[in-house]
Parts: C-alpha cells; structure tokens; sequence
C-alpha cells in the first residue's frame, strides 16, 4: 500500500504478454482500486505492463507515465494509456 492505494509491483521469469495481461486483469478484480506494474525479461528483451484502476486515473494517476518512468532504467521506452 502506498498512501491507501494497493500496489503489486513483481518481477516474472519468462512471462509473455498474454500471462502479465492475465495477471492484471486478475488484480483489477480483485482489487477495485489500486496500480499494479509487472515486469519479465524474454529472450533477453525487457517488458513492463502496468495497469491503473479508473478511479485512480481520475484523481490524476496513469499507467503510461509510469511505463515511461520505468522504461529508461531498463534500457527500453513505453507508454501508453492511462489505464493500461
């Protein structure tokens, strides 16, 4: 938690883009408000998919900027939209 706000930020072995998505939409079930960021490195390439219930994009959050943030450290770019 991070100022009342759930965060599940992890770090997979191997995860494709399908299973991070999975596990996103899994945590917005679960957790009607709240941010989460995954990572997995394949084959070498780096990926972060992060998701941000819509409650939280109206008090001004949004997934993209923090994929943007991310990004640069791991030797990649992103973006994207507010809530995914």
């Amino acid at each position: 938690m991070i100022k009342n706000v759930p965060v599940l930020s992890i770090l997979l072995n191997d995860a494709d883009n399908d299973t991070l998505r999975l596990m996103t939409d899994a945590f917005r079930e679960k957790f009607p408000s709240g941010v989460v960021a995954l990572g997995s490195v394949v084959n070498d390439k780096p990926t972060i998919i992060c998701a941000v219930t819509e409650d939280l994009v109206k008090r001004g959050l949004n997934a993209g900027d923090i994929v943007k943030a991310i990004a640069p450290i791991i030797g990649g770019s992103g973006g994207g939209r507010p809530v995914l």
